[in-house]
């Protein structure tokens, strides 16, 4: 595959529209090309690692990401997506971030979100004095394996997680990747999820890990529960991408990321390329090494909203 190739940035979404609107955004060793109509499209390429856009005063609502070495497989150091700190001079940023220790490789990154704001959240009437419809921000040092995150408010029975930002990053340097993921769990294996698991490790599991997590709840019926809600995981497979078909099927919803699980089934590797993407009717997950020969597991769970047309940005809104 020739490099910087993605694999999963827009193959099953539908195409953008001829009026979209194209933004030339300048960022410190690279540039990036945001596009806005049906939800956010920003893309671009990196000697060093890095890239970011101002938000200006948006929340990214997740829903899909791509990161790939350009020039072959790395250990990586920091992985990262979406509305995390630090932020830029005029406010958040968002951030794609693929980097090993010396911080000096080139890199491709992609990822789609929905806007969302303050006045969003007053228009579609989110009780003012709730947590819903409000960015957070959680995070946690010293990390092995995994560690879990208290989400306050988090209840899988009330309300959704939707992940606005994460970053991973291994303080003391490199590390080749075994697994990968952020989850929602609960205390009782058929309970509530509570809280959100985040796993970073190679196959010993004994390097410290950090771990930022920006998100935002919606109350549970927003996203038509039985209907638009989905979880796919994949079995073992060779290969770069596993495809997982939603069920139920939800045609028409906008998909938003709720967590997601990916790891190398036999051993550690070395990381060339990561991502998860999605539309009304399937999952697509990637992870991959030089040779894409490895097997994989792989996991995302998306919940499924309805558009609200108020203007030339996709909006959501609690499903009929």
């Amino acid at each position: 595959m020739r490099p910087g190739t993605l694999l999963t940035s827009a193959r099953f979404l539908p195409p953008l529209s001829a009026s979209v609107l194209a933004l030339a955004l300048t960022a410190t060793g690279c540039t990036t090309t945001q596009r806005c109509a049906d939800g956010c499209l920003v893309e671009g390429d990196s000697e060093t690692g890095s890239l970011t856009h101002d938000l200006d005063g948006w929340t990214p609502l997740l829903q899909s990401f791509d990161l790939a070495f350009t020039d072959g497989d790395r250990p990586p150091a920091v992985i990262a997506v979406g509305a995390v700190p630090p932020d830029g001079p005029t406010g958040p940023q968002f951030h794609l971030q693929l980097v090993d220790g010396d911080g000096n490789d080139p890199m491709r990154g992609s990822a789609r979100y929905v806007r969302w704001s303050q006045a969003t959240r007053v228009f579609f009437g989110l009780p003012e004095d709730s947590d819903y419809g409000v960015q957070r921000f959680v995070s946690q040092s010293g990390c092995r394996r995994s560690c879990d995150l208290a989400i306050p408010g988090f209840d899988s029975s009330e309300n959704v997680l939707i992940l606005a930002g994460f970053r991973f990053r291994y303080p003391e340097g490199e590390n080749n990747l075994r697994e990968i993921g952020l989850w929602p769990h609960g205390v009782e294996p058929l309970g509530p999820r509570t809280f959100v698991r985040a796993t970073l490790r190679d196959d010993d599991g004994a390097e410290p890990f950090d771990v930022e997590v920006s998100y935002v709840l919606f109350p549970t019926s927003w996203s038509n529960r039985g209907v638009a809600a989905g979880t796919a995981f994949g079995r073992p497979a060779p290969g770069p991408s596993l495809e997982v078909p939603l069920n139920p099927v939800w045609l028409g919803r906008i998909p938003l990321l709720g967590g997601f699980q990916l790891d190398y089934a036999e051993s550690d590797e070395h990381l060339r390329e990561i991502g998860v993407d999605a539309n009304d009717r399937r999952i697509i997950m990637t992870l991959r090494d030089n040779d894409a020969a490895e097997q994989i597991n792989v996991g995302a769970i998306y919940r499924g909203f309805c558009e609200a047309p108020l203007d030339e940005n996709v909006h959501i809104m609690a499903c009929p």
